[in-house]
């Protein structure tokens, strides 16, 4: 894989992590279960880093993203970009025309992810890097249109939850 954004969006998240601990001890590791099929987005490009990995399954998502699915435990060294930047997300939004990015917790781990649903308070750093992460995915345009679809996605997540909210 050539150096691109997605490479260069690993080099940002490299040590950091979102609290002192392994915060999969908070759920069990849930995420990395691959219970159900469930695993995380792979940015595009990505799949060839996961394709010969041992303990990994690619498949495809009901709208044709590929998906990780982690079968063994996990090697914290080799671990996809969503993952790494879990459970924040880099949140593109337009303002004066212009693209915007702005870290949050992902909310799609909202009924499965107590750091989400607790809103427990990560490092500082961790946020800044998933933010530089963000800015190296901007610079190509298909990475670009994922974190936007994805953004749009969460959008519609925060939409439903205010509806039944009432």
């Amino acid at each position: 894989m050539k150096k691109n954004a997605v490479f260069s969006a690993y080099g940002r998240l490299k040590y950091d992590t979102p609290l002192k601990y392994d915060c999969g001890k908070l759920c069990d590791g849930l995420c990395c279960k691959g219970a159900d099929d469930r695993g995380m987005i792979l940015y595009p490009g990505e799949e060839k880093l996961f394709s010969d990995k041992k303990g990994f399954q690619i498949k495809k998502d009901s709208i044709g993203r590929n998906i990780l699915i982690c079968k063994s435990d996990c090697n914290r060294k080799i671990r996809p970009l969503s993952c790494r930047m879990y459970p924040l997300f880099p949140y593109v939004y337009e303002e004066n025309g212009e693209i915007k990015l702005k870290v949050i917790y992902d909310i799609r781990g909202l009924n499965s992810c107590p750091v989400v649903f607790n809103k427990i308070k990560v490092s500082k750093k961790f946020i800044q890097s998933v933010r530089l992460a963000g800015k190296e995915l901007l610079r190509e345009e298909d990475c670009k249109k994922m974190l936007w679809d994805i953004s749009r996605e969460i959008d519609e997540i925060i939409k439903i939850n205010e509806m039944m909210r009432g």
